[in-house]
């Protein structure tokens, strides 16, 4: 039994290693010119938080470097975990734990004295624009399937806003929000399915 925790935790390990340091060094330069933008206020912290959030909301289409990165940690993640039910919780458990990173670095950010008045006193320094920020995959999905289709209900004079348009807009982000966390215990179950038996 201790041999299968440990796998299990050391499966976890690695799972949360690739993630971070795949997302660090693959992060797209939109989030590198938003991080020289905002770090003057909020310091060294906004780094870890823009990696993870890059990773923990994923729509396979605009941003696939995040998607292969948690088929790669899974699958290595489940592979060393051994067992399908260990790669769930490696999978389950290196989600979780990205989403503790930013908690944990938004606490640092306050800690740091930061608030809402550095927050609002942002400002694009000269050789950056707005539109360097553009790019950023979480807001090209935010404009995709939240603002659009808001515009077209307004320009529409359709039935306006009801629960079921609500939902409408809002499921695709929730899905792409669940991506993550189905994708690396589907590849963690596969990994540890390959895994050679002693």
């Amino acid at each position: 039994m201790p041999i299968s925790y440990g796998s299990k935790y050391f499966g976890w390990l690695v799972a949360l290693i690739i993630m971070f340091i795949g997302g660090w060094f693959l992060l797209p330069a939109a989030y590198e010119t938003l991080i020289m933008v905002t770090s003057p206020q909020l310091g060294i912290w906004i780094r870890p938080i823009l990696v993870m959030l890059n990773l923990l909301i994923v729509n396979p289409l605009s941003n696939p470097i995040a998607f292969i990165l948690w088929i790669a940690a899974g699958f290595i993640g489940g592979v060393i975990a051994g067992t399908k039910k260990g790669g769930v919780v490696v999978g389950i458990v290196a989600w979780l734990s990205c989403l503790l990173i930013i908690v944990f670095s938004g606490f640092m950010i306050l800690q740091s004295g930061a608030g809402l008045n550095d927050i609002f006193n942002i400002t694009v320094p000269p050789g950056y624009s707005l539109a360097d920020l553009l790019g950023i995959p979480i807001l090209q999905d935010v404009a995709n399937y939240l603002i659009l289709p808001m515009f077209g209900i307004v320009g529409g004079g359709g039935g306006g806003f009801g629960f079921d348009m609500i939902l409408q807009i809002l499921l695709p982000l929730i899905i792409f929000f669940f991506v993550p966390v189905f994708t690396v215990c589907i590849a963690a179950v596969i990994g540890a399915a390959v895994r050679p038996r002693e």
